[in-house]
């Protein structure tokens, strides 16, 4: 199971060594047709923000300092109100902001407008894969999301070869802090069901 940049480090892998993958589940991944981005503004109501973080002077005050991505991004995108003791379990590993580098560098490994190249062209094999490959695939996603909205998994449902999907409730990009439960239940019942 993969979600958002844990899906372009997946599905490489998996890109690169099928044969060691029984099957593969993802949800609010960065795969087509929402990435590669043509340009920032395909980020809609985000694309001010994300503009922000790539920024070599904005990106290191907002993350590094501010720790905007989890003190504002992050809760932004579950529905339901996250608790103190969750948002402390968040904060944990970021507390120190010389741990908070990996949350200023991954804005600027999305691909965007064709760069990183490598990435982009790492994202299109994905694609690519994801198109003809015969492994079993589940996309688990909600309404209205974020990266991938109903009407992405419709297409996805359409264009991706051997895709069973499931739609788990209501939820942004971080569906499994709003669906935990229906995310659960229907992955074990699929890799029963295709994995044996």
């Amino acid at each position: 199971m993969v979600h958002d940049w844990g899906s372009v480090l997946g599905l490489n892998y998996v890109v690169r060594n099928e044969a060691n993958v029984k099957a593969v589940a993802f949800m609010e991944a960065i795969i087509p047709p929402a990435f590669p981005m043509k340009s920032l503004e395909e980020f809609g109501p985000y694309a001010d923000t994300f503009r922000a973080f790539r920024d070599p002077a904005e990106g290191p005050k907002m993350l590094v300092e501010q720790n905007f991505f989890i003190e504002q991004l992050l809760p932004a995108a579950v529905m339901r109100p996250l608790t103190e003791p969750e948002m402390a379990a968040y904060r944990q590993p970021f507390a120190d902001p010389a741990a908070r580098k990996p949350i200023l560098v991954w804005p600027n490994e999305l691909p965007i407008a064709g760069h990183p190249a490598a990435n982009a062209e790492i994202v299109q094999a994905i694609g690519a894969w994801l198109a003809t490959s015969d492994t079993p695939k589940l996309l688990q996603y909600a309404s209205p999301g974020a990266l991938i909205p109903p009407e992405a998994a419709a297409w996805m449902a359409t264009n991706y070869h051997n895709l069973e999907t499931q739609f788990v409730g209501y939820g942004v990009h971080y569906i499994q802090e709003d669906n935990p439960e229906a995310i659960g239940r229907g992955l074990a019942d699929w890799l029963r069901r295709v994995a044996g």
